[in-house]
């Protein structure tokens, strides 16, 4: 499903799994590759000693990436799957504040993804990440892995993918 940004904010920011830990889309580009979060700290998401919820900061670095990737191409009339294959986080200092994570994709990555999957039908990429407090201060590092692969075709399908 092809999305403009709107609509991807808004249904993400309804997504009951990020709506539950108050993790809120606070802009996407108009080109897919910067999107903004903010991790609202609220009781809904805090731990016994009132910080931020390491599972809630986990689950904002998850479904980004991924959904950059598929809307970029997309976009561009490219069809492809996109998953995140795996994460990692160290946490660093508490989250005593509301926090933020920046999520962007260069010119490079795309580029990179396109000459993958054209030549070998997947691709994975490493993208590092930092959860910054509102002052700025780096609460947590993070790196996530994505996967991305052409779709099968299905018996009669379009065989066209780029």
């Amino acid at each position: 499903m092809k999305l403009t940004p709107f609509r991807a904010r808004w249904m993400m920011n309804l997504y009951p799994p990020l709506l539950i830990n108050r993790i809120c889309v606070r802009s996407i580009s108009d080109d897919f590759k910067t999107v903004r979060v903010r991790i609202k700290k609220s009781w809904l998401n805090r731990n016994l000693q009132g910080t931020i919820f390491g599972g809630t900061i986990f689950s904002a670095a998850d479904p980004f990436y991924a959904l950059m990737y598929w809307q970029v191409f997309k976009q561009k009339g490219f069809r492809c799957e996109a998953w995140l294959k795996s994460a990692e986080i160290e946490y660093l200092k508490p989250g005593s504040t509301d926090l933020d994570i920046c999520f962007t994709l260069t010119d490079t990555d795309i580029d990179e993804a396109i000459s993958e999957l054209e030549k070998n039908g997947r691709f994975q990429k490493s993208h590092s990440l930092h959860i910054t407090t509102t002052t700025g201060e780096i609460s947590a590092k993070g790196t996530t892995h994505v996967y991305l692969r052409l779709p099968r075709i299905e018996q009669g399908g379009d065989k066209s993918v780029f």
